[in-house]
């Protein structure tokens, strides 16, 4: 096998969902330590617990499912495009808005909408506007850190749900079992974390 097709085969096995989902808390740290450094804190302890979860549930999926042979995945585009790069834009906008109208009209809790539908696609932008009302003073960074989580655990469940339909039946078999796990930790981390 090239070497080509053995990182083919590491990018279609249930643990990359895993280890995809892990990487993003690290990027999450770093964001808040540019526009939020005072919710690192907060954010460390939830973020790297669960990251333990991940990382155990990636290692034992993958050492169980170590042969299999899914589907080729198509190739990714180029992230680096304008259009995208645009987009992004657009939608931390449109996200800091309807966060701080959610609260106004509806409370401190209408984050948490906002945070899992905009984490079903992108967590970056949400992170970025909840800790940039964080900062400003505009929300609790109990409140705020779990908005986060939240939308870390949306956008889980968006790629679990995605592997699960468009991959094999094998990939379905392990990715919901692993991913059913991982969102339940994850959701009793943010009911229960202090």
């Amino acid at each position: 096998m090239s070497r080509r097709n053995k990182h083919l085969a590491l990018v279609r096995r249930p643990s990359s969902v895993l280890v995809a989902s892990t990487v993003v808390y690290g990027r999450v740290l770093v964001e808040l330590l540019v526009v939020a450094p005072g919710l690192v804190g907060r954010m460390l302890g939830p973020a790297l617990a669960f990251s333990a979860v991940l990382l155990t549930l990636a290692v034992a999926v993958f050492l169980r499912q170590r042969d299999s042979s899914d589907a080729e995945p198509p190739p990714r585009q180029n992230p680096a495009r304008m259009r995208q790069a645009l987009t992004f834009a657009a939608l931390y906008v449109t996200i800091l808005f309807a966060v701080a109208a959610g609260r106004d009209w509806i409370g401190e809790d209408a984050v948490f909408g906002v945070a899992f539908v905009s984490g079903l696609t992108d967590v970056d932008a949400l992170t970025l506007s909840v800790g940039q009302l964080f900062t400003n003073g505009e929300t609790e960074a109990a409140t705020a850190w779990r908005a986060i989580f939240l939308a870390t655990l949306s956008n889980l469940l968006f790629k679990t749900v995605a592997a699960a339909v468009l991959g094999s039946a094998e990939l379905r078999r392990w990715i919901l079992g692993a991913g059913v796990i991982a969102l339940t930790s994850g959701s009793l981390i943010v009911a229960f974390w202090p």
